[in-house]
C-alpha cells in the first residue's frame, strides 16, 4: 500500500509537470520503501543536471532492487544507455551486454502485458544507446536506423501497455516520443527536412492520442523550435521556443536551469536571424539581471551569443575579448584553421576594427584577413551550408574586412573581387555539396572516394562535437577519453587529406563543383572578351559593394551607401510595377517605375560605369534580392528627359549592350572552359506541357492563349497602361496545416506542421508551351516528333532515359517549359527543381515527379542552351540567389554552357515571339554570341506595340557563357 501510496502522489506530479514535488515525493519514497522505481526515476533526475555521479549510484541501487528478470533487463538497458551518454562507452557495453543476455533469458518467460511491456522497453533503451555511439562515430544513416528500430520497440511496449497500467501507457508513450524526437534531430542534422517534417508531424499526432507528460510535450517545441531555427525560419523558431521556455517554468524548472539557459540562447539567436538584436540584449540583460552568484554567472555566460549581441548594440569594445577567448577555445577543440576557429577571429578583427581604436586596427585586419583565407580552405568547405547564421556571420565578418582593407593606405578593396565572390557562393554551396555527392553515385570510382570522405567527416564532426560539448546538451568529455578522441581525430583528417587529394586528381570538376576557390583578379581579366566587362555586386546589412572590371583598365571598386533592407525594398517596389494587377475592371499592368529605375542605375552602376564603355557585353553577378533583377530594365537615363511615347522608346540599358548574368564569377570561369569544346552534332531536346494530374479533366483540359483586350493609351504622367488577360506560369505555394491539442492537454499544443499538397491542384498546366516549343523546334530545323516529349511523356524518367541513351549529349539546345519550382515551395524540398509530368507510379508521390538538382548534377551535356522557360526559374524572393545559383551550377556541372531563364511569371504569346525570335536570330547570324541574340529578341518584341511594357520582354536572363 505504501508503494501504491507513492506511485499515485508521483505520477499526479509528473503528469501535472510539478518538478520540484515530483523530485520530493521520489526521495521520500526511496527513504521509506525497498522499491527500485523512485531510486531508477531518481536517477534521471540527477542525469538531467549532469550529475552523473549521483545519477549512477541511483540507478546501480536501482537494479540491485529489482525483483524479476524482466524489470532488471529493463533497468540494465536504461542503465547502459545512460552511461553511453555521459561518454562512458566502454562501461556502457559491458553493462549492454548484460542487459541483452537477461532480455534473451527472460523473453522466452514472458507471457504477461507488463512483462512484454518490460522487454520492449529494454530494447527500446538498447536501441537508443545504439543509435547515441553510431551518431558519435559519425554514422548519421544508421544512427538514425537506429532511432527507428527504437521507435518499433516503443510501439510494441505501447500495444502491451494498452492492456496493462495506465502509469505503463504513459511511460511507454514517453518513450516513443523520446525516439520520435531522435529521429527529427538526426533527419534534421543529415539535412533531410521532409523526414524530419514527417517525423515532427508524427510526434504531434502521438501527443494528441496520448496523455504525454509536460515534459515531452515541451520536448516537442524544442525540437520543432531546432528545425524551424536550421531552416532559418527565425520568426516561427521564436514563437515555438518561447512556448517551450513557457511549459519548462510551468513544470517548475527555474530560470537558470540549463535545459532554460539552452532555450534562450536558442530564441536570442532566432531574435538576431530576424535583426531584432535590440530584443536579443533585453534578453540577455534579464538573465544577467537574475544571475547574482558565481555559479549562476558562469552558467549564463554565453559567450559567443553575448558577443554577437554586442556587436550589434555598439559594445565592440566588450565583444572582442569574448571571440578571443573563443577562437583559443576553438583552436583547442577543432584546430587552427577549422570554420569555428576561423570564425571566431573574424568576429574578434570585426569587433576590434569597429571599436574604433587606432591601436588596434592593424590586429583586427590580420585577424579579419586571416578568417578569410582559412574560411576558404577546402576542409572547410563542409560547413558552407546555409544553416541558422552562418550567413550572417560570414556576411557579418567579409563587410568588416572590406571597410578594413578601403580604410587602410596600402590595401587595394578592388583586389578583393575574388573573395567576395566566394562569399556570394557560399549561399548555396551546401545544396550543391550535398547534390553532387548523390549524384556521385553513378560514377562507381568517384562513388567510392565519395561515400569514404563523407564517413570521416561525419566521424570528426561528430567526435568533435563530443569535445566540445555540444552533443546532447551533456559535459565534455573525461580528459583520458578527450586525448583518445583527439588522436582519433588527427588520423582520420590524415585519411580525408589523401581522399580529397585522389578526388581533386581523378574528378577535378567534382571537386571544383563540391570546394570551390576564389579566383584571382588576373583570372577574371583574362576570362573576358576584349569587347566584355564584368560587375559584380554584393548587397551587405550596411551598404552593397561594387566591383568592375575589363581588360585594358584598371578595377574599380566603388561602396554604395544603402543598407540591404532598403535596397530589399526598392527591388520590390520597382517589382512590383512588372506584377499584374486585379482591379474592377478587369486584369492590368500598373505603370512602370521609371524613376526607381533610373536610381537604381545611378547608385549602383553609375559609379563604376566607364568600364563598359565601348563596350558590347557585359557580364553580372548580382548578390541578394539583385538576383530578382534582369539589369536590361534599368534606365540609363532620368525620367524627365524619357519621351512621352511608347516604352520602347525609353533608354533601356539592354539597348546598350548585351548583358549575360552569371550565378558567381567562379561558376562563369567554369562556363568558359566548357564553351571551348565543339557543339553538339544535333539541334533540339525539350520537354514541355507536362501533365500534373491524371483525371481526365486535367489530361484534355486546354487552356486560353492571353488576350491583349485594348491599349488605354497614355495616363497623364506619360506612363502607359494596358488591360489585360494574361495566362501566366504561375508559382506552387507553400501549404501548412495545423494539428491540434493533445486530448486532456491544458497547454493547447498547436504548432504548424507542413504538409504536402496535391500534385494537380496546385500546379496549373502550360497548354501553350507546346507551341512555343514546336516553333522553336522549327526555328532550329529539329523533327517535331522525335525531339519533343510533350503532355504525358514529358516525365523525370523520360529526361533520365535520355541521359543514359546518350541522345541527351548529343543536343545543342535543351529545352525545359514549365513549372520552375523553388527550395522551400514544397515541404522537405531543399533545393530547387523542375516539375515534369506524373505517371500513374508517381502521381500519389509527386515529389519523384520533379527533377531536382540532384538529377541535374547526374546528366551529360554537351549543350550550348538550356532553356529554363518556366515561372520563376530565377527566382522572386529571399532565395532568388540560392535558387538561380544552384539551378544554373548543377546544368554547368552537367556540361550547359548557358541557361536562359525567367525572373517573373512569362505571358504565353509573348514568351513564343520572343524565343523563337533568339533562335532565329542565332541561327541566321552564325558569329553571334548568344547574349547579342537574346538582346536582339528582346529589342524586336519591346517594339511589338502590345509588348512594349517590361512586363513581357525583360524577365528573360542569359546566364553563364554569353558568348557563341
Amino acid at each position: 500500500m505504501l508503494d501504491k501510496h507513492f506511485l499515485e502522489k508521483e505520477t499526479a506530479a509528473q503528469l501535472l509537470g510539478e518538478r520540484t514535488k515530483r523530485e520530493g515525493t521520489l526521495r521520500a519514497w526511496a527513504a521509506a520503501s525497498r522499491n527500485w522505481a523512485p531510486r531508477f526515476s531518481l536517477s534521471f533526475a540527477h542525469q538531467y543536471r549532469q550529475e552523473y555521479a549521483q545519477a549512477n549510484q541511483w540507478m546501480r541501487e536501482a537494479c540491485e532492487l529489482t525483483n524479476n528478470n524482466w524489470t532488471k533487463s529493463y533497468c540494465m538497458a536504461t542503465f547502459a544507455e545512460m552511461l553511453g551518454q555521459q561518454y562512458q562507452s566502454a562501461t556502457a557495453e559491458r553493462v549492454a551486454v548484460d542487459a541483452n543476455a537477461l532480455i534473451a533469458l527472460s523473453e522466452t518467460n514472458a507471457t504477461l502485458n507488463w512483462q512484454l511491456v518490460q522487454i520492449a522497453r529494454a530494447k527500446f533503451r538498447l536501441s537508443m544507446l545504439a543509435s547515441t555511439n553510431l551518431r558519435n562515430s559519425g554514422k548519421w544513416d544508421k544512427a538514425l536506423e537506429a532511432a527507428k528500430e527504437a521507435q518499433k520497440h516503443a510501439r510494441n511496449a505501447m500495444q502491451a501497455a494498452t492492456k496493462d497500467s495506465k502509469i505503463n501507457r504513459i511511460l511507454t508513450a514517453t518513450d516513443l516520443s523520446e525516439a520520435t524526437s531522435r529521429g527529427t534531430a538526426i533527419s534534421r542534422d543529415l539535412g533531410q527536412f521532409n523526414e524530419a517534417e514527417l517525423s515532427l508531424a508524427s510526434h504531434l499526432r502521438l501527443a494528441r492520442e496520448v496523455e504525454l507528460p509536460a515534459l515531452q510535450r515541451q520536448f516537442i517545441y524544442e525540437s520543432a523550435a531546432n528545425l524551424r531555427y536550421f531552416q532559418r525560419e527565425f520568426s516561427a523558431a521564436e514563437k515555438l521556443i518561447r512556448s517551450a521556455d513557457k511549459m519548462s517554468a510551468e513544470m517548475g524548472y527555474d530560470t537558470l536551469h540549463p535545459w532554460r539557459i539552452a532555450k534562450t540562447r536558442l530564441l536570442m539567436m532566432a531574435l538576431g536571424g530576424q535583426k531584432r538584436w535590440t530584443d536579443a540584449a533585453t534578453e540577455l540583460a534579464r538573465i544577467d539581471g537574475l544571475a547574482t552568484l558565481p555559479t549562476q554567472q558562469a552558467r549564463v555566460k554565453m559567450g559567443y551569443e553575448r558577443g554577437l549581441v554586442y556587436l550589434h548594440a555598439g559594445r565592440a569594445a566588450e565583444a572582442a575579448p569574448l571571440f578571443q577567448s573563443i577562437a583559443q577555445h576553438n583552436r583547442k577543440i577543432f584546430g587552427e584553421t577549422h570554420l569555428f576557429t576561423a570564425n571566431a577571429l573574424g568576429l574578434q578583427g570585426a569587433a576590434l576594427w569597429r571599436a574604433g581604436k587606432e591601436n588596434d586596427k592593424p590586429q583586427a585586419l590580420a585577424l579579419l584577413k586571416q578568417s578569410m583565407h582559412d574560411q576558404q580552405l577546402p576542409a572547410n568547405a563542409d560547413f558552407a551550408e546555409n544553416h541558422g547564421l552562418r550567413k550572417e556571420i560570414r556576411n557579418l565578418i567579409f563587410s568588416a574586412y572590406l571597410e578594413a582593407i578601403a580604410a587602410t593606405p596600402g590595401e587595394n578593396a578592388a583586389d578583393a573581387l575574388g573573395i567576395a565572390d566566394w562569399v556570394r557562393g557560399g549561399v548555396v554551396q551546401g545544396a550543391l555539396a550535398d547534390a553532387a555527392v548523390r549524384s556521385a553515385a553513378t560514377d562507381p570510382g568517384l562513388s567510392d572516394l565519395v561515400r569514404q570522405d563523407q564517413d570521416a567527416k561525419n566521424e570528426v564532426a561528430a567526435l568533435r562535437g563530443y569535445l566540445s560539448g555540444e552533443a546532447g546538451g551533456f559535459a565534455s568529455p573525461l580528459p583520458e577519453i578527450a586525448t583518445k578522441m583527439r588522436e582519433r581525430i588527427a588520423l582520420v583528417e590524415q585519411v580525408r587529406t589523401s581522399l580529397r587529394a585522389k578526388i581533386k586528381l581523378q574528378f577535378p570538376d567534382y571537386d571544383r563543383l563540391v570546394r570551390p576557390v576564389a579566383p584571382t583578379s588576373s583570372a577574371v581579366v583574362e576570362g573576358l572578351e576584349p569587347d566584355e566587362a564584368l560587375v559584380m555586386l554584393l548587397p551587405t546589412d550596411e551598404a552593397i559593394y561594387v566591383w568592375a572590371t575589363s581588360r585594358g583598365s584598371a578595377p574599380v571598386f566603388s561602396r554604395v551607401a544603402i543598407r540591404q533592407e532598403d535596397l530589399n525594398k526598392d527591388v520590390a517596389a520597382l517589382r512590383q510595377t512588372l506584377q499584374v494587377v486585379t482591379t474592377k475592371e478587369g486584369k492590368r499592368l500598373p505603370d512602370f517605375n521609371a524613376d526607381l529605375s533610373h536610381r537604381l542605375y545611378e547608385q549602383l552602376l553609375g559609379p563604376v560605369s566607364k568600364v563598359w564603355i565601348n563596350k558590347k557585353r557585359l557580364v553580372v553577378a548580382a548578390g541578394g534580392s539583385l538576383g530578382q533583377l534582369p539589369f536590361g530594365l534599368l534606365l540609363t537615363e532620368s525620367a524627365p528627359g524619357i519621351a512621352s511615347g511608347q516604352p520602347a522608346q525609353w533608354p533601356w540599358f539592354i539597348k546598350q549592350l548585351s548583358i549575360t548574368h552569371v550565378p558567381s564569377v567562379t561558376a562563369w570561369l567554369s562556363t568558359k572552359q566548357f564553351a571551348k569544346s565543339q557543339s553538339a552534332p544535333e539541334a533540339l531536346m525539350a520537354w514541355g506541357d507536362p501533365i500534373f494530374s491524371l483525371s481526365a479533366n486535367a489530361v484534355n483540359s486546354t487552356s486560353s492563349r492571353a488576350v491583349v483586350d485594348s491599349v488605354a493609351g497614355a495616363s497623364q504622367d506619360g506612363m502607359w497602361v494596358r488591360d489585360l488577360e494574361i495566362n501566366t506560369r504561375n508559382n506552387v505555394s507553400e501549404l501548412d496545416v495545423e494539428i491540434g491539442s493533445p486530448a486532456g492537454s491544458s497547454d493547447g499544443l498547436n504548432m504548424e506542421v507542413r504538409a504536402r499538397p496535391a500534385y494537380g491542384d496546385v500546379l496549373s498546366r502550360l497548354v501553350d508551351t507546346a507551341d512555343e516549343l514546336r516553333e522553336i523546334a522549327r526555328s532550329l530545323q529539329a523533327n517535331p516528333k522525335k525531339d519533343l516529349r510533350l503532355g504525358l511523356e514529358a516525365t523525370r524518367a523520360s529526361v533520365i532515359d535520355a541521359n543514359k541513351s546518350g541522345e541527351l549529349r548529343r543536343k545543342r539546345v535543351v529545352a525545359f517549359s514549365t513549372h520552375g519550382i523553388k527550395a522551400g515551395d514544397i515541404p522537405g524540398l531543399n533545393q530547387p527543381a523542375l516539375a515534369l509530368a506524373v505517371t500513374s507510379n508517381t502521381e500519389r508521390n509527386w515529389g519523384s515527379s520533379l527533377l531536382v538538382l540532384g538529377d541535374v548534377l547526374g546528366l551529360k551535356l554537351n549543350a550550348d542552351w538550356v532553356v529554363l522557360s518556366a515561372c520563376n526559374t530565377a527566382a522572386s524572393d529571399g532565395l532568388a540567389e540560392e535558387a538561380l545559383s544552384g539551378l544554373a551550377r548543377g546544368f554547368f556541372y552537367a556540361g550547359a554552357r548557358s541557361l536562359v531563364v525567367t525572373h517573373w511569371s512569362v505571358e504565353s504569346v509573348s514568351a513564343k515571339e520572343l524565343m523563337v525570335a533568339t533562335f532565329d536570330h542565332y541561327t541566321r547570324n552564325p558569329l553571334a554570341p548568344k547574349a547579342e541574340s537574346l538582346r536582339q529578341a528582346m529589342l524586336k518584341v519591346m517594339n511589338m506595340p502590345r509588348y512594349s511594357h517590361p512586363f513581357f520582354w525583360a524577365p528573360y536572363a542569359l546566364v553563364g557563357d554569353g558568348g557563341r
